[in-house]
């Protein structure tokens, strides 16, 4: 009886735990088919918004410290979901990003705004960093683009050394 106990009691911690993990967004439910309007009465005002072609609209939802979950929500001209997406995944930045092509605005409109944004004039560069989860594992990107362009030169995908802590953190 007590193993039964001790089994139940643990099963109710990681049921408690594993809903603590979810995001505010992912709570929210905010669905295809419904209105702009309820999006956010259901979820909050957006990070960012940006228009998007065919007058539709964008809408970021950033959580956590400089970002690990961006939730894009697609609206059409009418106001209306058309689809709702976490869009900082591995599988995101190796469909997206593609050194010699991909540009800010493309950039912006799949990833939603950068955690950190980095200017170097002197070389030519600016570098956009995002945090994000791999699983249980927090990473980091950082993106290199041509500041002249706005083309992307590379990016370099890693373990984050400051997980806790401010972009700004150097591993320190």
């Amino acid at each position: 009886m007590k193993t039964l106990q001790s089994l139940l009691t643990a099963c109710m911690l990681v049921l408690v735990a594993g809903g603590c993990a979810l995001s505010d967004f992912e709570h929210a439910r905010v669905v295809p088919g419904q209105s702009l309007q309820q999006a956010v009465a259901i979820a909050g005002s957006p990070s960012m918004q940006r228009p998007v072609a065919g007058g539709g609209l964008a809408s970021y939802y950033v959580y956590g410290p400089s970002g690990w979950q961006t939730w894009r929500v697609l609206t059409d001209a009418d106001a209306r979901v058309t689809g709702v997406r976490q869009v900082l995944t591995a599988a995101n930045f190796r469909d997206v990003l593609k050194p010699g092509v991909t540009t800010r605005d493309d950039v912006l409109f799949e990833l939603g705004p950068a955690g950190l944004q980095t200017d170097y004039p002197n070389i030519g560069t600016a570098v956009w960093i995002y945090r994000w989860m791999e699983v249980t594992t927090s990473m980091r990107v950082d993106l290199d683009f041509d500041r002249t362009t706005g083309i992307l030169r590379g990016y370099n995908s890693y373990w984050d050394p400051c997980p806790r802590s401010s972009l700004t953190c150097m591993g320190t």
